[in-house]
């Protein structure tokens, strides 16, 4: 697990909800999540959300709390291979979140001809 980069959450970054949050946007099962809801060409975030609340509850509801989030989402997604989608998308049952982010593979498989 990389270290995260907090920029502007330096200060909530560092606390035991900080921490959590970190170890549990880089477990293999949340990985897994992110990665088929990014297949299914939904936001990173939508298929998380419901494990945050549940693990997290109000605790993370706040606006600086979730930006902080999307900011550890993105770098996991770019560390694992993946590149931001331009145009923000709106979550279905956004229980933390109404819209989010999508993500591709930074780069597309190539093309072999089967001749």
């Amino acid at each position: 697990m990389q270290e995260f980069k907090p920029g502007p959450y330096t200060e909530i970054a560092s606390t035991a909800t900080g921490i959590a949050l970190w170890e549990f946007m880089n477990q293999a099962e949340t990985l897994v999540i992110l990665q088929t809801t990014t297949a299914n060409r939904r936001p990173a975030i939508e298929g998380i959300q419901e494990q945050l609340w549940k693990q997290f509850g109000k605790a993370i509801k706040a606006d600086l709390w979730l930006r902080m989030i999307n900011r550890m989402l993105r770098q996991v997604m770019e560390q694992n291979g993946y590149k931001r989608e331009p145009r923000p998308m709106k979550i279905i049952d956004g229980k933390l979140f109404t819209t989010g982010t999508r993500y591709q593979p930074s780069q597309k498989p190539a093309i072999t001809d089967s001749e």
